[in-house]
């Protein structure tokens, strides 16, 4: 029989005249919130060492044999160097499968036919999007991890990037501040639509807005979108936290 077992379920009848039973959970409920936040680094920390080691290895393997600018004799010594590899291993692969395949199944041996197929498609389609090794963790992490690559999300673009950004600042007040009324610069149609402030610190400690953009489409995403390439890592770790959930 199986060693794993489930632990005993305590049934109480009436709850509600059962003075023991705060007691007697409460304790519980600490114990697995604690184990949930740890559980929950440990699978951030697995997701971004798997997608460094995608990046460094197969990844960069690919793109140096792929690249026009690689040597054909440097190419032909990673083609010999990839095909020792997998007989050493005494792996096979038919003619017709593709060289990401092959180099991530040197790779990982192998163990998982459908997994080595998921991390080849997804790798392909960084390839296709000219993503750099420096950029394929943060950009598999951004697209919703490996599964939602392979079956066939890509990059964002500016508005995809925009909407990471904007969702984000949303919840992300740094501060409020009230208009002059005199000034009469916002009016109804206004309301919960994103406006760019020009503004200058002042030595006083005051801020002085020097303009109003309103809600211009165009230069709202390119706003958006220069945040989030200004705090790329930040916006890509809290995606990759709410992702956890989804």
């Amino acid at each position: 029989r199986s060693r794993c077992r489930n632990p005993p379920v305590h049934v109480h009848r009436n709850v509600g005249h059962d003075p023991g039973i705060t007691g007697h959970v409460g304790p519980e409920y600490s114990t697995w919130s604690e184990e949930g936040k740890t559980c929950e680094q440990d699978i951030t920390r697995s997701h971004t060492r798997l997608y460094e080691l995608l990046a460094r290895g197969p990844y960069q393997f690919y793109l140096r044999m792929k690249n026009d600018e690689t040597p054909d004799a440097v190419r032909l010594q990673l083609r010999t160097a990839l095909d020792k590899c997998l007989a050493e291993q005494g792996m096979k692969t038919q003619e017709k499968t593709n060289d990401m395949n092959r180099i991530v199944k040197a790779v990982f041996c192998g163990q998982d036919r459908r997994r080595v197929s998921a991390y080849a498609k997804a790798l392909l389609a960084a390839a296709q999007e000219n993503v750099t090794v420096e950029e394929l963790p943060d950009w598999i992490t951004t697209n919703g991890g490996i599964e939602k690559v392979r079956l066939g999300t890509k990059a964002p673009g500016p508005a995809g990037l925009a909407t990471i950004a904007k969702d984000y600042l949303t919840d992300n007040v740094l501060f409020t501040v009230e208009p002059n009324a005199d000034a009469a610069l916002f009016g109804v149609d206004d309301e919960d639509k994103p406006i760019l402030l020009f503004a200058t610190y002042r030595a006083t400690g005051e801020i002085e807005i020097n303009s109003v953009v309103k809600h211009d489409s165009s230069i709202a995403t390119a706003a958006y979108a220069a945040y989030y390439a200004a705090n790329k890592k930040k916006l890509t770790a809290a995606k990759q936290s709410a992702a956890l959930f989804n």
